[in-house]
């Protein structure tokens, strides 16, 4: 038996099972153990919501999903999930929810080191804002995508 730290990871797949056999109820009740349980690696951070985060959006629970974006340990894997959870309130007509989030996500974008990471999420954000008809917000984070890209060639000289 894995130590309950560790048994997050196979409530997660437990999860992922149920919810490709169509059971939304034991799927949501497995995602809650894998969060109680938690998944730790060998740095001791908590992967649980990196993996339930999808579970959560998978289900249409937009909520648990953020929830779990905001939990989640690596400030970019916050940022996808973020704009996945963004991709779906613009589907449901709420553009404005969306956009906030959107904003939620960029501050931890900014978090990122490493300059490619930056500039690929920004570049989902951009194409995001674009298809709610946000031009002046994506124009915001083309500028901001422009000075990463002017950082990375001043490093390298």
């Amino acid at each position: 038996m894995l130590p309950r730290q560790q048994q997050g990871f196979d409530w997660n797949k437990l999860a992922q099972i149920w919810l490709k056999m169509g059971n939304s109820k034991a799927a949501a009740d497995a995602a809650e153990r894998a969060e109680i349980s938690g998944a730790y690696d060998f740095k001791s951070r908590n992967l649980v919501y990196d993996y339930t985060g999808q579970i959560w959006l998978s289900m249409g629970r937009l909520d648990r999903a953020l929830a779990a974006a905001r939990r989640e340990s690596s400030s970019s894997g916050a940022a996808g999930m973020m704009i996945k959870v963004a991709e779906s309130l613009i589907a449901a007509g709420s553009k404005e929810e969306a956009l906030a989030l959107l904003g939620e996500a960029r501050t931890n974008v900014r978090k990122e080191r490493s300059s490619g990471w930056r500039a690929n999420i920004f570049r989902r954000i951009l194409a995001v804002r674009l298809s709610a008809g946000d031009g002046p917000g994506a124009g915001e984070i083309a500028d901001e995508m422009l000075a990463i890209a002017k950082e990375a060639i001043a490093a390298k000289k």
